[in-house]
């Protein structure tokens, strides 16, 4: 379970940084050709190139982070169920332990109940 938060939290961050790359990016093609590279992203092709790139990139490590965090929420669910089931397991066996307790403590005063009435019968 601790691999897979890990992995969760590992993609979340390439996510986040996915994200990012897209307002920097934009902010130096303006810096770098001034506010007419906005107007002038068709003729130079390198922001719009990569605009579809790296929205995708997010896209995909968004999904991956998601995907990651459910596996962990699933790994989760199933150590919580494995915890339940374990404590079912030793509440049947301390049940079966009492049990077996009171028949032998049944037996043992009915073992001396018989001889104390065979003394009384001699």
């Amino acid at each position: 379970m601790a691999a897979r938060r890990s992995s969760a939290v590992e993609l979340f961050h390439r996510a986040t940084a996915a994200a990012a790359a897209i307002p920097r990016e934009v902010a130096a093609a303006t810096t770098e050709c001034g506010s007419e590279a906005m107007l002038s992203l068709h003729i130079t092709g390198d922001l719009t190139a990569w605009l579809p790139r790296g929205e995708s990139l997010r896209q995909r490590a968004a999904t991956e982070a998601r995907l990651a965090e459910d596996a962990a929420e699933a790994a989760r669910e199933e150590m919580v169920a494995a915890r339940a089931a374990q404590r079912v397991v030793e509440l049947l066996r301390a049940r079966r332990a009492d049990e077996v307790a009171r028949k032998m403590s049944r037996r043992s005063q009915a073992m001396l109940d018989e001889m104390a009435a065979r003394k009384l019968a001699r």
